[in-house]
């Protein structure tokens, strides 16, 4: 079975994200990667509610995520956040593969990423 997540989008901006999938169970290696993007926040015209999303990746042998990439634009300029993982168990590590629900805030300078579980 792939890995699944609910991503949930707080910054009250656009959020594109770069989910890295790792091949395996090596952080070294790389499945290949994940983009999708999450909306600023409910579509007003239809009630679409975007800016939250499951979202599955990876297959039943790489379920395992090595990284995440964020990119928001802010008044004409790109903010963005690269976590990656160097080595299994590191906090990184465990923030990616531990839980299954990732938050995405803006403090007004850089996007912050929180996780946990249900």
């Amino acid at each position: 079975m792939p890995g699944k997540k609910l991503f949930i989008n707080h910054t009250g901006h656009e959020l594109r994200v770069i989910l890295t999938i790792r091949k395996g169970e090596d952080p070294a290696a790389t499945a290949g990667t994940q983009n999708f993007t999450l909306a600023a926040a409910p579509d007003a015209a239809t009630g679409e509610d975007l800016s939250q999303q499951e979202i599955t990746y990876g297959s039943a042998t790489d379920l395992y995520l090595n990284g995440i990439e964020t990119l928001l634009i802010l008044d004409g300029a790109a903010v963005g956040k690269r976590d990656l993982v160097i080595r299994r168990g590191s906090p990184v590590d465990n923030q990616l593969n531990t839980h299954s629900i990732v938050d995405f805030l803006f403090d007004g300078e850089q996007v912050l990423i929180s996780a946990s579980n249900p």
